[in-house]
């Protein structure tokens, strides 16, 4: 198992003046992290995963330890529901 590297989030995106659509996209934590980090931390829960054609959400989990993903140790989370959702998937 590769250990979870060093991650720090970004500063949360305001609300202010979003509409519903944009208030939903920032509600999660996506843009509270580079792009570098957020490939890093998906290759290496897909390593730890064991390189199968999958990366679970508990995978995700140990390696996203930030608070701005604590979501994904919340099984009804808005963050685990897109994430579970079939558009996700293979």
């Amino acid at each position: 198992m590769i250990e979870a590297p060093k991650i720090k989030d970004l500063a949360p995106v305001s609300y202010s003046g979003k509409d519903a659509y944009q208030k939903f996209e920032i509600s999660l934590p996506f843009g509270q992290i580079s792009a570098a980090d957020f490939f890093t931390a998906v290759e290496i829960a897909h390593t730890n995963c064991g390189k199968e054609n999958y990366v679970t959400i508990d995978a995700l989990a140990e390696v996203l330890n930030t608070p701005a993903w604590a979501q994904l140790k919340q099984s009804d989370s808005r963050l685990v529901r897109v994430l579970l959702h079939p558009a996700f998937k293979n």
